[in-house]
């Protein structure tokens, strides 16, 4: 059985590998997502540009199955309703923090700003419970989530 060994630069760690059986049609991606499921923690601990890169090219692989490191497993479509999740949620944070006047809206951090940081998680918490609230582990990720995803953009990532 031929084994393709995908390197994910650095999505997750600088030694990241996907794990691609092309006859078998098969990708086992460990850290990278979850099927129907918010990740524990709020996800993987990540360089968002290098992590959103490495969705996209093992979207691109030719593939039925879809392992995961946590919970289950499905098919491509489930692994790309996954990306789209990570898509949608970074998206919807860089939306969030603009909706309350950015990173340093009248002249405060936002992080130092209770009120502002809590509209920016509301508003973010509407869209994401509106499309992925039915997904495993939501009420009990979707802080953790929305806070790994602001600290990124936070941090420049």
């Amino acid at each position: 059985t031929e084994i393709q060994l995908v390197y994910l630069q650095n999505a997750h760690t600088d030694t990241n590998l996907a794990v691609f059986l092309p006859s078998e049609r098969v990708l086992y991606a460990a850290d990278t997502a979850a099927i129907r499921s918010l990740l524990p923690s709020g996800g993987v601990s990540i360089f968002m540009p290098d992590y959103l890169r490495a969705l996209e090219r093992l979207a691109a692989l030719d593939f039925d199955h879809f392992v995961s490191s946590h919970f289950a497993w499905g098919a491509k479509a489930d692994f790309l309703a996954a990306v789209q999740m990570q898509k949608d949620s970074w998206n919807w944070i860089k939306q969030a923090i603009a909706h309350v006047g950015g990173l340093h809206g009248n002249g405060v951090p936002l992080i130092n700003d209770r009120e502002r940081m809590q509209r920016a998680y509301e508003w973010y918490y509407e869209r994401m419970k509106e499309k992925y609230g039915a997904w495993h582990g939501f009420d009990a990720q979707v802080l953790p989530t929305f806070l790994g995803g602001f600290t990124a953009y936070y941090v420049g990532a």
